[in-house]
């Protein structure tokens, strides 16, 4: 079925960081975009989680004055102090037993020139200029793919 023109509009190409795996290139609503942020709507139940709950986040790309990456800060800060450590007392001396290594937070994003490092669900896209999101272009993917790792 063909899209609408406000459909169109409303699409927001991305590349996103923790989604299905690293450096996914969805295709989102830009009306969803805390709804993608916080890993709700998988169902289609997007109301199940309270905007107010989702801290949207921008950090522009060093060198650019138009490519951003967004993350929810309060799902960071609970990913940080209260998921990683939890998860660290249980699994960290299996890690060092079994695996003989250890257990690290994850990464899904590292930007040293801002001194940023992010581990939760984040993604690229562009800001027009009133700092609206706008879809990636080709030429974007320079500008920030580094900062994403690949695992």
């Amino acid at each position: 079925m063909k899209k609408s023109r406000k459909e169109r509009n409303n699409e927001l190409r991305i590349i996103a960081q923790n989604y299905g795996g690293n450096r996914r290139d969805p295709i989102i609503n830009k009306n969803e975009v805390d709804a993608f942020l916080s890993d709700f709507g998988k169902s289609g139940a997007l109301d199940e989680q309270p905007a107010a709950k989702v801290k949207k986040t921008i950090i522009l790309v060093p060198g650019t004055d138009n490519i951003a990456i967004v993350f929810d800060k309060n799902a960071e800060d609970h990913y940080v102090n209260v998921e990683f450590p939890e998860d660290h007392a249980k699994k960290a001396p299996f890690y060092k037993e079994y695996l003989g290594k250890d257990y690290k937070m994850r990464v899904t994003c590292h930007i040293p020139e801002l001194d940023t490092t992010l581990h939760t669900r984040c993604f690229a896209c562009r800001l027009d200029k009133d700092g609206n999101f706008e879809s990636l272009e080709l030429n974007d993917i320079d500008k920030f793919m580094h900062y994403f790792p690949e695992y």
